[in-house]
């Protein structure tokens, strides 16, 4: 029932950003959402500016907002619900330093990788589409433009991704299952799965991993957050950087890398990982129930006249 409610819930509140965007798009924009949808490569101006409002609004009503309303209503203490605790150790900030330089490193050379892997023309228009949607809102020329973009595709993603997918969606799945593995590897493969990115699928699929277990070793989805916020951080600086440093240019357009790149980013993953395994402080037993025994035996006290 609980995922029955959540699924709802993320069709309605998808459902209200798409209707309140094609009524206020062109109101603040002087554009259409068809135009925004529509848009290429070579868009600018009013259009691109639209196009980062829609991608903002809709990521706080498809992620953020129904998974903070979800949790309102399935637990008397949300922010606990959702792992928002407070983190057990500040070392753990240290070792998550450690594998986002890892990590960085590690899904540029699996992108590169996968662009030379031809999938058909299929994978091709697709990918093509999306970057010729996201694109424009990417070329980044100036700070204003830095921070617009950093916030709606770094820190908005960074709580409403995590909120859902591992707050949320990582605790359902453990429920149906004796150890974490099936929890970690279903809800990253549903994570890769909804960025629609054929060539970046495997990348963003390791990311939902290294998400996950992240949480799971640290205990606290603030880490993840700040992992999630980091990573994607980076790579708009990095796009930023592309448009103001011509050496990064030319790096970012060839879709390539020296091959020792990747390679210390394995090692620093590695590194990171064992830090963060050595000092853990892992989400304990039955994490994953609504209720704690006690807390679901004070529910019935005074003849249930709490529920």
């Amino acid at each position: 029932m609980q995922l029955i409610l959540l699924v709802v819930m993320l069709f309605i509140f998808g459902n209200f950003a798409y209707v309140l965007c094609w009524a206020l798009v062109p109101k603040l924009y002087g554009v259409s959402l068809q135009q925004v949808v529509d848009m290429g490569k070579n868009s600018s101006g009013p259009l691109v500016q639209a196009a980062l409002f829609f991608q903002g609004f809709s990521h706080v009503c498809i992620f953020l907002f129904p998974a903070l309303i979800f949790a309102y209503l399935c637990h008397p203490r949300p922010a606990f619900y959702l792992g928002l605790k407070k983190p057990a150790k500040i070392l753990h900030a240290f070792w998550v330093l450690i594998i986002v330089a890892g990590a960085i490193p590690v899904f540029m050379g699996l992108l590169a990788l996968m662009q030379h892997i031809h999938l058909g023309k299929w994978a091709d228009d697709m990918q093509q589409r999306i970057d010729d949607v996201q694109g424009p809102f990417l070329t980044i020329t100036n700070i204003q433009q830095f921070l617009s973009v950093l916030f709606v595709m770094a820190i908005l993603p960074a709580l409403g991704e995590e909120m859902l997918f591992r707050g949320i969606m990582l605790r359902f799945a453990r429920k149906r299952s004796s150890n974490m593995l099936f929890p970690l590897i279903i809800t990253a493969l549903i994570f890769a799965l909804i960025h629609f990115s054929i060539y970046g699928f495997v990348s963003i699929f390791l990311a939902g991993l290294i998400l996950g277990l992240i949480y799971y070793l640290t205990g606290s989805l603030w880490y993840s957050i700040l992992f999630h916020f980091l990573n994607n951080g980076v790579q708009v600086y990095l796009e930023y950087l592309g448009h103001t440093n011509t050496h990064m240019k030319a790096v970012l357009e060839s879709n390539t890398l020296p091959a020792y790149i990747p390679i210390v980013g394995i090692l620093l993953l590695a590194l990171g990982f064992w830090g963060l395994y050595q000092s853990r402080s892992t989400l304990p037993p039955g994490w994953q129930n609504d209720f704690s025994p006690d807390e679901t035996d004070a529910l019935f006290e005074d003849g249930g006249n709490r529920l």
